[in-house]
């Protein structure tokens, strides 16, 4: 149901119709639902008669959600519009940058404070 709304561009009733995360069963509709989630609250974004810098934020947060119940899933590029792609990998880079970021920081074994000058 949710697609078909999408598909409509019903996307405040996307919204409605996914409000309760517990109805995904699996890895993989957890990902569908942030992914509906995020393409209407980005189209929403987009026709908006003044920018809402909160929808645009809650596409950021599904995106990140979809790619945490799915790393390397991608919007099937038939389906949605070369923007909504486009914005999608932006966020799929900027989320794995993070990643590798505190990746790299965890990685980092503490300076054992006899061994920092002054102390």
């Amino acid at each position: 149901l949710a697609a078909e709304a999408y598909f409509a561009g019903q996307y405040d009733r996307v919204l409605a119709l996914l409000e309760d995360v517990e109805t995904a069963r699996d890895r993989e509709q957890l990902a569908h639902y942030h992914l509906f989630r995020a393409a209407a609250l980005y189209s929403l974004y987009l026709i908006a008669d003044r920018p809402d810098p909160e929808l645009l934020s809650g596409a950021e947060e599904n995106v990140r959600h979809c790619l945490e119940a799915s790393a390397d899933f991608e919007p099937p590029a038939d389906a949605f519009s070369p923007r909504f792609i486009h914005f999608f990998r932006e966020q799929s880079l900027l989320s794995s940058r993070e990643r590798a970021s505190h990746e790299t920081q965890g990685a980092q074994a503490p300076v054992p404070s006899s061994r920092v000058p002054g102390r």
